[in-house]
């Protein structure tokens, strides 16, 4: 049996930066194949290629023997190639089940059978990756979550001969990730060629079959994962072994930085609440985890205090009433907020210096630098703390932020936060989708602003993140606290906590 997918010697460069440099990939019917590498190394350029969204400049790819020239992506969609990014590409403002639909419904455009019909598609794209979620609600107010899973469902109800994952389980935290890749082991079964690009190590291992690593545009690696140890794999992929040494942290302040009491959420169309008379206090230059399964209560939790939802309760910080009605008047106060979903926290059209410098400017209110070299310094200082990376030696601060790596720019929205000095940092998944050495400059990133007296409350669908940045984790369900630890962790009972919470949740 011929390969299922082939990229043969593909280049591609934009302007001077070269970011494919001849790669070879061939994927086999049956089987995972996982793509390895750091953010920049060339991932996201040879999906894209795959996807018909990009032209190589050179080379070809071969599809069940066949030379293809995708054009655009319907063209590959229509020769079997499904792919998943990592950002989701749902339209917002569509319902779920419009949204699912987009480009998949051939059939009458009125009618009451036709309404079944759609209705029943969707509902089992979603039963595909086992999720129960409202079809009528506007995908925009969905969690990041269930959108990434609903995306899932909708390329696998395209049968298609290869399929392409993205940082699939990005957004999703240990059982929904494990209901994924159980998805993945059956289309493997089925003879679906997967090319499963995830920063989660340990799940490549669970689910590969082979590995291909890229560095700097070039395949540095490829063989059996059974053949590839994990020191060998992260040592291809940095050029250069990995220092695990954690962050360390200053003593954490008496100094009560947040306060929140009784604080409630209801929710909409549901005797359920999202927040349940949650009581919590942060210090001054503390990290406090927020620790859930989805639904738990961590993503309500912290979009409260940024400001992005309205309950009952009442917060202080620093001692002073806080009640932010928006995420602007919470920045303010000091309070910002880095989304899990990248698209919220940069402006991709605008270049590195401007995004860095939004939070400074308006912090500073009227009068404030605006295009200076003051302004400059401060953002190329920022840029070589966060160890920003835009394709050349020193990092280009006129670099627009839509062409560089996921990873980043998730740095660049640590330098606006450096730059703006908070009072308080609410971090939501800070290391999704960036590969193993960001992850590690991330961490780091997070202790150095804690060490200058920011108080942080981080809520991370990975336990082990939690456990390497944390001061203290809490532990909620069905929108109460339920739990508590502080350090030295007890990993084992930390993730039976959030595990048992699951399941007495479900």
């Amino acid at each position: 049996m011929g390969a299922a997918l082939e990229l043969r010697s593909v280049t591609k460069s934009f302007v001077s930066t070269r970011a494919l440099g001849g790669v070879d990939l061939r994927l086999e019917p049956g089987e995972v194949h996982a793509l390895a590498g750091v953010n920049g190394a060339g991932k996201s350029t040879l999906i894209r290629i795959i996807a018909g969204a990009l032209a190589p400049d050179g080379g070809e790819v071969v599809v069940a023997g066949a030379p293809v020239r995708f054009r655009r992506p319907s063209d590959a969609a229509r020769s079997g190639v499904a792919v998943v990014h990592q950002e989701t590409s749902l339209v917002a403002s569509l319902s779920l089940e419009d949204a699912l639909l987009v480009g998949l419904d051939r059939g009458p455009l009125f009618g009451l059978l036709r309404t079944k019909e759609r209705r029943a598609r969707a509902r089992r794209m979603l039963d595909a990756v086992q999720l129960d979620a409202p079809l009528d609600t506007p995908v925009e107010a969905l969690p990041l979550a269930v959108r990434q899973l609903a995306e899932i469902g909708r390329a696998l109800s395209t049968d298609p001969r290869v399929l392409v994952l993205d940082e699939p389980t990005s957004a999703l935290g240990e059982a929904d990730s494990d209901v994924l890749l159980d998805r993945v082991r059956s289309m493997r079964e089925r003879g679906v060629a997967v090319l499963f690009c995830s920063h989660r190590l340990d799940e490549v291992y669970r689910i590969a079959d082979r590995i291909t690593v890229l560095r700097d545009g070039r395949v540095v690696a490829a063989d059996s994962v059974r053949r590839i140890g994990r020191a060998e794999l992260v040592s291809a992929m940095l050029g250069a072994e990995l220092e695990t040494t954690p962050p360390m942290r200053s003593e954490r302040s008496s100094t009560r930085r947040l306060e929140l009491r009784d604080v409630t959420i209801e929710k909409r169309g549901s005797s359920r609440r999202e927040l349940d008379r949650v009581g919590l206090e942060v210090a001054a230059g503390e990290i406090v985890g927020l620790a859930a399964v989805r639904g738990g209560g961590s993503e309500a939790l912290i979009a409260f205090v940024a400001g992005l939802s309205r309950g009952a309760g009442a917060m202080t910080l620093d001692g002073e009433p806080y009640a932010p009605r928006s995420a602007t008047e919470a920045a303010d106060r000091g309070v910002l907020f880095l989304a899990a979903d990248r698209r919220h926290s940069v402006i991709a059209d605008l270049n590195v210096r401007w995004n860095t410098s939004l939070s400074a400017l308006r912090r500073g209110g009227r009068g404030r630098w605006i295009r200076t070299e003051r302004e400059r310094r401060e953002v190329e200082h920022a840029a070589k703390r966060v160890s920003l990376h835009t394709g050349g030696t020193s990092p280009d601060i006129e670099r627009s932020v839509r062409v560089l790596s996921g990873g980043n720019q998730q740095k660049v929205a640590f330098a606006r936060c450096l730059m703006a000095e908070p009072r308080l940092l609410c971090l939501h998944e800070p290391s999704r989708g960036v590969d193993v050495g960001a992850q590690r400059d991330i961490h780091a990133l997070i202790g150095e602003i804690a060490r200058a007296g920011t108080s942080v409350l981080v809520a991370s669908s990975e336990t082990d993140e939690l456990v390497s940045i944390c001061d203290r984790i809490v532990v909620l369900a069905a929108g109460r606290i339920v739990g508590a630890f502080e350090r030295p962790f007890d990993r084992e009972a930390l993730a039976h906590a959030v595990l048992q919470t699951g399941v007495a949740q479900s």
